[in-house]
């Protein structure tokens, strides 16, 4: 798959309890150019990262049985040796619960429904991250780097956005 020009991760992987939800985003993927497989279950989802071998994996927190932070865990122990990103993906939205999925080992954190402009940044933010690796020239991030990096780039979003209603606040007032 030949999609380095499009800044798409070559292989995703999407694990969710919410098959719609699974399925939407594995087209999503698709539609940009990349491949990706589902699981709706960790276990599941566990033996599928194992056999597709993804760059990035997509994983809902909430999910009955093994939860999203469990199977973070078990990918992180089982595939050390490869540089994976694990996404965090949730309908909750509290800081808290952001940082303590970033402390757990995601890399990113994505709240449900997802935003297209954020779900594209990651993804270019991943293929960067991807190309180093292959290119072999010591451009590997540092994963807590790339962590840092998009927890910044999300509150300067947020921060962009409070001050977009504020001022149509006080135009409307």
């Amino acid at each position: 798959l030949e999609d380095v020009d499009q800044g798409v991760p070559n292989r995703a992987m999407i694990i969710d309890d919410n098959k719609d939800a699974a399925e939407t985003m594995s087209l999503l993927i698709e539609q940009l150019g990349g491949s990706a497989r589902t699981a709706n279950d960790a276990v599941s989802g566990l033996k599928a990262i194992r056999e597709f071998t993804p760059d990035i994996v997509f994983l809902d927190i909430s999910m009955p049985g093994i939860d999203g932070y469990e199977a973070c865990r078990r990918i992180r122990s089982e595939i050390a040796d490869r540089n994976v990103v694990i996404v965090a993906m949730t309908g909750w939205a509290q800081d808290q619960e952001k940082q303590r999925a970033l402390e757990g080992g995601f890399d990113a954190y994505l709240v449900k429904p997802v935003d297209p402009a954020a779900f594209e940044e990651l993804l270019a933010v991943v293929e960067d991250r991807r190309r180093g690796v292959q290119a072999g020239d010591g451009a590997v991030h540092d994963p807590g780097a790339t962590r840092r990096i998009l927890v910044l780039r999300a509150r300067l979003r947020a921060a962009g956005d409070e001050v977009r209603q504020s001022v149509a606040v006080e135009v409307a007032a």
